[in-house]
């Protein structure tokens, strides 16, 4: 029973780090697109159909890892990370 929630719990945190590493590349790839659009904007609009096609994938990502919960303001993924956390520090 440990050995399998040990693995859940690993896995969980392997899917928030991948969700938290493609939050920040993507502000820090945004920030620099933009700021080098808009120093020639009518030659670089090309830049701001990337930011939204990615803010969607980011958008699809987040789906992904937290799900859509419209009714309850709950995380279930996040709290069977501390449940199978605090299973593991205790026994």
């Amino acid at each position: 029973m440990s050995e399998e929630i040990k693995e859940k719990t690993e896995k969980l945190l392997k899917t928030l780090n991948y969700f938290i590493a493609h939050i920040v590349v993507y502000f820090i790839v945004n920030i620099a697109m933009i700021t080098y659009a808009f120093s020639g904007l009518s030659e670089r609009w090309w830049v701001f159909p990337i930011s939204v096609i990615w803010s969607f994938a980011l958008i699809y990502h987040s789906i992904l890892v937290y799900g859509i919960d419209l009714l309850k303001t709950r995380n279930k993924k996040l709290k069977l990370l501390f449940s199978y956390l605090a299973k593991l520090s205790i026994g």
